[in-house]
């Protein structure tokens, strides 16, 4: 297992919020599908791709999503303590 750190950036402009950092995800390789699966125990989040890279980066959207919904939702603060 591996663990990499993943930047993001989530932007609701029309909040007036934008929230940036870096988290650290850990990135496994799945034998029985030879896929890479990304875990960020953070958020709770998974993100699989064919390579390291291509799973990071798709964690990279997956917490982008994952923050500009629950600022829309109000629920940003609760996620982020």
């Amino acid at each position: 297992m591996e663990v990499v750190f993943v930047r993001f950036l989530a932007r609701a402009p029309e909040h007036g919020i934008q929230v940036d950092g870096v988290l650290g995800m850990r990135v496994r390789k799945d034998e029985a599908t030879d896929t890479y699966l990304g875990f960020m125990p953070s958020l709770k989040l998974y993100a699989q791709g064919r390579t390291t890279h291509e799973a990071e980066r798709l964690m990279e959207k997956a917490v982008s999503l994952y923050l500009k919904l629950a600022i829309r939702e109000s629920e940003l603060s609760e996620i982020l303590l």
